[in-house]
């Protein structure tokens, strides 16, 4: 059984003990979208993987801006995170001299 120790350990531990087949929904333009548990984790892996293989280094920071909140956001936000960088979420509503305070 995992035991959750980190923030993305989360969506394991649910998908071993309480997998759903809508853990998130999100408004994409007019309708309703949902993602099951498995296909958030799946989506998770390929994304860590994906930065990985970009060469994203453990320690790095990574900059994530949106301006809704959807469940793209969550699965970029936990990938960041299980490869071993760190997410740094930014508003767009920020002004340019927060974002460069920020991003330095």
């Amino acid at each position: 059984m995992i035991t959750p120790k980190r923030l993305f350990d989360f969506a394991y531990y649910q998908l071993e003990q309480y997998p759903l087949e809508r853990m998130m929904t999100s408004k994409v333009g007019s309708s309703w979208v949902s993602i099951s548990t498995r296909d958030f984790v799946e989506q998770m892996k390929l994304v860590s993987r994906g930065l990985i293989s970009l060469g994203l280094e453990p320690g790095e920071r990574v900059a994530l801006i949106t301006h809704a909140s959807r469940h793209e956001w969550d699965i970029l936000d936990n990938a960041v995170m299980q490869a071993g960088a760190v997410d740094v979420p930014i508003y767009p509503t920020m002004m340019p001299d927060d974002c460069e305070y920020i991003l330095n």
